[in-house]
């Protein structure tokens, strides 16, 4: 029988093989919690023999595989589906207040001033040069000219690929801890203290993934209403300068709140 080894030479070659790596242990994980359900509801099993062709033959043709089989699917689709749900509902609910209190946020003129003024006053800036609205308005005028449009949908793309692969490694790490907890619950010789090292490294790992995804996930939101904040505070400074508003008259491209 031919094994696919390769990732062991990506391995040696100083590649990445943690995907191959994750895929592996998921699947051990699904079916150590496939046998464990197999022997606590019905019976413990042996392996057949490599030799015994004709046992093997018959495990397949009467149907006695079918039972460990269907534990197995039940278990493996049934583990993704809970922890799709968890991360699904969790992030859900926490980018929706993320959205909104993004959404809520004005960058107004006093806030431009006040931030200049600070970094005009602090002791630490050791720039020779006045911070000013005129600064923020070129700096903002360079980033938006020397990103192409192309770098901006690779971004894109490659952010949907992160989250993606984000979401995987939280159910990965779900289904490593239900696993983890059967291993403590039937090796003797697991340790309360191994367990509860483990245990607290998952759970570190599933805040940070989900920490991680609040991140990506809302970053475009902060850039989009960043991006229309600077353009209303561009409109505003143009308006002034052209005699059309003062400083004291409200913004009138600003939305009112509610």
């Amino acid at each position: 029988m031919d094994i696919n080894l390769s990732f062991i030479n990506d391995y040696l070659q100083g590649k990445s093989i943690y995907h191959t790596v994750r895929r592996i242990l998921n699947l051990v994980f699904s079916i150590s919690i496939s046998s464990f359900l197999f022997e606590r509801f019905y019976f413990k099993y042996d392996w057949l023999d490599v030799t015994d062709y004709k046992g093997i033959i018959n495990f397949f043709i009467k149907g006695n595989f079918f039972v460990p089989f269907c534990i197995f699917i039940v278990v493996h689709y049934l583990l993704e589906w809970l922890s799709y749900i968890t991360y699904s509902l969790m992030t859900y609910v926490k980018s929706v207040k993320i959205q909104r209190w993004i959404y809520s946020l004005e960058f107004k003129r006093k806030d431009a001033k006040q931030i200049s003024s600070f970094l005009n006053k602090n002791p630490f800036n050791s720039i020779p040069l006045k911070i000013d609205e005129q600064w923020f308005l070129k700096i903002y005028d360079h980033l938006v000219k020397t990103i192409p449009p192309e770098q901006l949908t690779q971004m894109e793309v490659e952010l949907v690929r992160v989250k993606d692969s984000n979401e995987k490694n939280f159910q990965f790490a779900l289904k490593a801890l239900v696993a983890i907890s059967i291993y403590f619950s039937i090796i003797p010789y697991f340790g309360w203290k191994l367990y509860v090292l483990v245990v607290i490294i998952l759970l570190m790992i599933v805040a940070s993934l989900f920490l991680g995804f609040l991140l990506l996930e809302n970053a475009p939101y902060a850039v989009r209403k960043f991006h229309s904040e600077v353009s209303i505070y561009i409109d505003e400074i143009n308006e002034q300068q052209n005699g059309q508003i003062n400083d004291e008259k409200p913004i009138s491209k600003r939305k009112p709140k509610g």
